[in-house]
């Protein structure tokens, strides 16, 4: 199976969180956004600074990255 690898920009802090493997960028997308409207999370609390970005791909079968 093939995995999209995303991870989480905060624009204060200059840095990317650690890698997520998602099986749809769709899915990501959507706990993203699901995180951003949950008023305990933290990404709630300062919404414009963070963005979710796709850096790439996992084949499972293959142990193969693409980027």
């Amino acid at each position: 199976m093939i995995h999209q690898i995303v991870s989480i920009y905060d624009r204060k802090a200059e840095a990317f969180g650690k890698p997520v493997f998602v099986n749809s960028t769709g899915t990501a997308i959507r706990s993203f956004g699901d995180a951003v409207n949950d008023d305990t999370s933290e990404f709630n609390k300062h919404p414009q600074d963070y963005t979710l970005n796709h850096i790439g791909e996992w084949n499972d079968a293959t142990a193969e990255f693409t980027f």
